[in-house]
């Protein structure tokens, strides 16, 4: 989904720059000393007649439904994450299924962070999202901090939370907050 939202992206960036060079080489004149059988005034009578013909409405509602079925799909597609409150563990008799509420595991692996000295604070969130399951969250770390070995000991918890969960896909997006700042790393 991120790509096709690049790609319609770049293609839609690509196509606007080029029309407004067009436009800007039409009003200067450069188009037309390039390639002269292209006419100095645009004639725009045929699309003014579209408007009196019997299929015209139709087009207009047929485009305005494209446009509002593009929209709906693009709403959905960046709705916000949500929160999971459980989890299922992998494993367990077969026939039962057993559920995690994610709260203690994640203050757990909060208080794993924040043994190291360097951190302040760190709070963890899970959230589903189109990728799979990612853990969230911040970790505050006094100025002066080493930043790849609180990364490291950020991505040890990740790893242990994975492990503890059974989520072998778990994702993580914690942001390390030195001082007043953040600086964003992606760690797990």
């Amino acid at each position: 989904m991120v790509v096709l939202d690049r790609v319609i992206g770049v293609v839609v960036g690509v196509a606007l720059v080029a029309a407004g060079i067009l436009l800007v080489g039409l009003g200067s004149g450069w188009v037309q000393d390039r390639w002269p059988q292209i006419p100095d005034v645009a004639s725009t009578s045929r699309v003014v007649g579209w408007s009196e013909e019997e299929w015209w409405p139709w087009a207009l509602a047929g485009g305005a439904l494209v446009v509002a079925a593009l929209a709906a799909w693009w709403l959905l597609a960046h709705r916000p994450a949500s929160r999971l409150g459980a989890v299922t563990l992998s494993g367990g008799v077969t026939g039962t299924r057993l559920r995690v509420a994610t709260d203690g595991v994640l203050a757990a692996a909060c208080q794993v962070i924040e043994r190291d000295p360097q951190v302040r604070s760190a709070s963890l969130a899970l959230a589903r999202e189109r990728e799979g399951v990612v853990v969230t969250g911040r970790v505050r770390v006094d100025p002066g901090a080493a930043i790849d070995a609180v990364a490291r000991h950020v991505a040890e918890a990740l790893d242990e939370l994975a492990a503890v969960t059974g989520l072998d896909d778990l994702a993580g997006r914690v942001h390390i907050a030195v001082g007043g700042g953040a600086t964003a790393r992606r760690v797990g």
